[in-house]
């Protein structure tokens, strides 16, 4: 798939191929070898002449036509650079927190994450110059001021024709107006809504272009180099650091004028005859590649071949043409391997298992071909590996639907490969019958349609799918016409990205929920503050005081259990002990003075506030006139789960307390909140008694009040 494409942008109109030459022109190498054998080994002195003169034009249109593919490789290489860096640019670009709304802190940490891959930064500009993201700056520090580099090939240029056009770009080479250091840049335009938003950059260093050539420099070449628009010197193979930034001599007789050529007739500062071939690169427009090669190279290859030629013509006749048959099949052998495993890599298929064997011939010129034809492959999956990982990093899947045949390819990061769903040639119809919501699935099929009828150049749709468990996702998706009829102008194939959205659509539902609940429970303890203040007795300012300071500190002590566990509710055993704990001498929680027993049962969140003001009620009465009233009085609570009954038994018992003269008259402040809480918020019942040992309370709750039970294991005999 098309890397631009994957990115779900326009891809760039792709560079136009090398025409092949006619027919008529073209001629087997076993043919060529056997011309060659013949116009050599013919006895006449003067035909051996001419056949020399040939071999040696036939070698030099051979030795310039290797040059030039040198510099298409080379040129190649150096685009998939690039391109690398453009794609990955594209990523960011179409993020979502680039969009008006977005998040910058959390695009800076994926633009970093992208810089480091490519050894280099990200920086984002606004259309005033102004850095809004710089990968430069450490992460939360000041945004340095306006960039573009400085100088005629200064970014600023660059940066204004993308926000003009609206199209990638790459600046000529300049001094970098923040970080001081000479290099070109790679832009891509942030289109929202068809408008320009930002442009994203990354830079392109001239030692890492130079190490590339210094890597790619083969046997008997000279130098290698590269100039930007202007004539430049981007990198060099041979002193880069002294020659960087230089602009190359012009020769305007023989300047470049078509994409690919050979210049000869120059020479070296020393004097010695060069030939330069060299290619303009496809992602840089008005960058050109210079390979050259000396002269010498020529003539050292051929000076003893061509005499040893001459003088044994004559007796090799018979045998040089039995030999030129016999070396044509092992010289075709490899170049027909080198050929289908050419074939492959354009076709975007993957390589055989093992590649293309050494030519058996050991002819260097092709183990060259074939030396620099995997390196420029190496260097094209590395850069397609780069992409994928931008991809995977950022959480992305690809996809593209062809709208001639309604079928569509995909990457497997979001939705994996499954019988059903496979990864490529799948139908749309399909997808969106067997993997997309049934709710969602019109949806996104008007969205398609949409862009397909031409109504849209792009969609942005969120939908549910299935994965390979069977569970629903949330997916959002984005795509765009990437191909278009010639002719009619009609949309021919959409291209796009997907990604999981599942956790931000939980998070979205549960921040809802949790707005809902804190508006109900907040509303509620107010309306039970208001209950408080209106009923506690006022005839006296310092017990109406404390009472009202009580009560809300229960309520706000059942609010912070809530919180905690965030209002899903809590346990009992930390309600009774967090509400015990201010009624008992210090260190006396689960002591000798209280005594907490049952099971671990986790209560709702509508009945840990009233219960809370039941147990401070019963905590209070016990320090006021019962068994915490006096020393060494003790009290107990405990609980049991009565399953067949569907209660949750609680069991309040006072020892030690002052001796109970008569039972109480009437019912007190918090004898009412204690039954309001209980009869009227929980639907529950409660009794009191007052025995001669102290009092005693039972309480029985609805167990739809309890989140989370224990095992119906529980012995109710055992029970209070």
């Amino acid at each position: 798939m098309d890397q631009s494409a994957a990115m779900g942008v326009p891809a760039p109109a792709p560079a136009a191929e090398p025409s092949a030459p006619p027919d008529g022109r073209l001629r087997g190498l076993r043919l060529h070898l056997v011309g060659l054998v013949l116009a050599v080994l013919l006895p006449a002195l003067g035909f051996g002449g001419t056949a020399c003169w040939t071999a040696l034009r036939s070698y030099r249109s051979a030795a310039e036509a290797r040059l030039i593919d040198s510099a298409r490789a080379l040129a190649a290489v150096i685009d998939s650079e690039i391109a690398a860096r453009r794609a990955a640019l594209q990523v960011l670009a179409a993020s979502s927190y680039l969009d008006p709304a977005g998040d910058l802190a959390a695009f800076d940490s994926l633009a970093r994450n992208v810089g480091t891959a490519f050894g280099g930064w990200v920086t984002v500009l606004d259309r005033s110059l102004r850095p809004v993201v710089h990968t430069l700056v450490p992460s939360g520090g000041p945004v340095p001021g306006s960039g573009g580099g400085i100088g005629p090939g200064g970014g600023g240029v660059a940066i204004a024709r993308v926000f003009e056009t609206g199209q990638p770009t790459v600046s000529d080479l300049a001094t970098g107006r923040n970080s001081g250091r000479l290099s070109a840049f790679v832009f891509v335009p942030a289109l929202r809504d068809g408008k320009v938003l930002y442009v994203v950059g990354m830079p392109i260093l001239p030692e890492h272009l130079a190490r590339l050539l210094r890597g790619q420099v083969l046997s008997g070449q000279g130098a290698i180099a590269i100039t930007d628009r202007r004539g430049v010197l981007v990198a060099h193979s041979e002193d880069h650091e002294r020659l960087v930034g230089q602009q190359r001599p012009p020769r305007s007789d023989q300047e470049p004028r078509r994409v690919t050529g050979l210049l000869t007739g120059r020479r070296l500062l020393d004097g010695k005859p060069i030939r330069t071939a060299y290619h303009q690169l496809g992602t840089a427009p008005g960058w050109t590649l210079w390979v050259n090669e000396p002269e010498a190279t020529f003539i050292e290859a051929w000076f003893n071949p061509v005499v040893a030629l001459l003088g044994g013509g004559l007796l090799a006749l018979c045998s040089g043409l039995l030999l030129a048959v016999g070396l044509s099949r092992r010289v075709l052998r490899p170049v027909h391997a080198l050929v289908r495993h050419a074939e492959r890599i354009a076709a975007g298929l993957p390589p055989e298992d093992r590649p293309p064997p050494p030519p058996e011939a050991a002819v260097a010129e092709f183990e060259a071909l074939r030396m620099a034809g995997l390196r420029a492959e190496a260097a094209l999956r590395r850069g397609d590996a780069r992409l994928r990982l931008a991809l995977e990093a950022a959480g992305l899947g690809s996809f593209e639907i062809d709208l001639r045949d309604r079928t569509a390819t995909r990457t497997g990061h979001v939705l994996p490969a499954r019988p059903g769903l496979p990864l490529d040639g799948f139908s749309l119809e399909r997808y969106l019958a067997d993997a997309v919501h049934p709710e969602d699935s019109g949806r996104v099929g008007a969205a398609v349609e949409a862009v397909a009828n031409g109504a849209s150049e792009h969609y942005r749709v969120e939908y549910r799918a299935r994965n390979r468990e069977g569970a629903w996702i949330w997916m959002e998706s984005y795509g765009a016409v990437v191909e278009r009829d010639a002719a009619s102008g009609r949309p021919l194939r959409i291209a796009g990205v997907a990604r999981d959205v599942t956790e931000r659509k939980a998070a979205e539902a549960r921040q809802w929920l949790l707005m809902r609940e804190v508006d109900h429970r907040a509303k509620n303890a107010l309306a039970v503050v208001q209950a408080a203040v209106r009923l506690a007795p006022k005839q006296d300012a310092a017990a109406f005081a404390a009472a009202v300071e009580g009560r809300v500190t229960a309520l706000a002590r059942a609010q912070g259990l809530l919180a905690e566990t965030g209002w899903s509710g809590t346990a009992l055993r930390t309600l009774a002990e967090r509400s015990l704990a201010a009624f008992l001498p210090a260190g006396a929680a689960q002591g000798p003075a209280c005594t907490l027993a049952g099971p671990e049962v986790e209560l709702t969140a509508a009945a840990t506030q009233p219960l809370s003001l039941v147990l401070h009620e019963l905590a209070t009465n016990a320090a006021k006139y019962g068994a915490l009233s006096l020393p060494g009085g003790q009290l107990s609570l405990s609980w049991q789960v009565d399953h067949a009954a569907g209660l949750l038994r609680l069991h309040w018992e006072e020892r030690g307390g002052p001796p109970l003269v008569r039972a109480p008259e009437r019912s007190g402040f918090g004898s009412r909140v204690i039954r309001a809480s209980i009869e009227d918020q929980l639907h529950g019942q409660v009794t009191r008694a007052w025995e001669a040992e102290g009092m005693v309370c039972r309480i029985t709750l609805p167990l739809t009040h309890v989140r989370a039970l224990p095992p119906e294991t529980t012995d109710l005999a055992a029970a209070p």
